[in-house]
């Protein structure tokens, strides 16, 4: 899903980042999604190269304009859900 999808986010997919940054991608998996405050948060291997605070890395905002959903991150393209 393009960032601005109409299916949020969920437990379990993929975030996928463009090669923008040191000319690398890169992927997070979502570990919780709160609808209430338009927060997910993501486990990302090595975000700032620091421990974890929880068991997420790093908490991403969202914004819910119309019917689609939209990651508030630069560097993201969207999201892929792993099927089950």
């Amino acid at each position: 899903h393009l960032n601005g999808a109409v299916q949020p986010p969920r437990v379990g997919d993929l975030i996928i980042y463009f090669k923008g940054f040191h000319n690398t991608g890169h992927i997070a998996v979502v570990t919780a999604v709160d609808y209430k405050i338009n927060i997910i948060e993501v486990g990302v291997q090595n975000y700032n190269n620091e421990k974890w605070p929880d068991y997420y890395a790093r908490a991403i905002e969202f914004i819910k304009k119309g019917e689609s959903y939209w990651l508030l991150d630069r560097y993201l393209i969207g999201w892929k859900h792993i099927l089950n």
